[in-house]
């Protein structure tokens, strides 16, 4: 048996391990700056560090001394099976479990900055806005919500205040208060909004 069935506690820490073996030999031995979560893989360097670009080739393939060549080089050493379908372009503002980082800014005065991705936020704005129809909000609702905010309003006291309603797994009706709360953070996460990014200063 090669895993566990879906929803077995050990199933997604087992399931990890070749994702996180793959880091390390990658950063020990390469020196490739490199994380995972869970089956995503993310390369951060300077472009100074990317090395020479080779003419014709896309993604990893143009820069063969960049940190995501090591991480596919790794990939290929331990016969891990990598999508080049799901290769995103080398960029300095970069896409990651919800959460898009924005490097652009870092050589002027060290800021990263960090925003829910435009799709998360568009998905989150939709359970929101349902849950406040039906004056309640499931515990399925509940984690969704926990995912997709999690990473960027874990970040800050106001943001962890704002997690709380969501941090049992039990169906229920939404009081009064906590739907006119709900309805602020609405119009915060609207496209229109005014939900700022968070930064970083190295």
């Amino acid at each position: 048996m090669r895993g566990h069935a879906f929803g077995f506690g050990a199933s997604v820490p087992n399931y990890c391990e070749g994702s996180t073996l793959q880091c390390i030999v990658a950063v020990a031995f390469m020196a490739a700056p490199t994380m995972a979560f869970i089956d995503d893989f993310t390369a951060v360097e300077t472009e100074a560090s990317m090395g020479e670009a080779v003419p014709g080739p896309a993604g990893h393939r143009q820069y063969p001394g960049s940190a995501a060549a090591g991480l596919w080089a790794v990939a290929d050493l331990l016969s891990s099976n990598l999508a080049y379908s799901k290769e995103d372009e080398l960029s300095s503002v970069a896409a990651a479990c919800g959460v898009e980082t924005d490097l652009r800014n870092t050589h002027i005065d060290g800021a990263v900055s960090i925003q829910i991705k435009p799709s998360t936020r568009i998905k989150a704005l939709a359970i929101l806005r349902n849950a406040r129809r039906q004056a309640r909000l499931s515990a399925t609702a509940k984690m969704s919500l926990r995912g997709k905010l999690g990473y960027v309003m874990i970040l800050g006291k106001a943001g962890r205040a704002v997690l709380q309603p969501f941090a049992d797994d039990t169906d229920g009706d939404l009081p009064p208060g906590l739907l006119a709360s709900f309805g602020i953070l609405e119009s915060l996460m609207d496209p229109g909004g005014t939900l700022p990014p968070f930064t970083f200063y190295g």
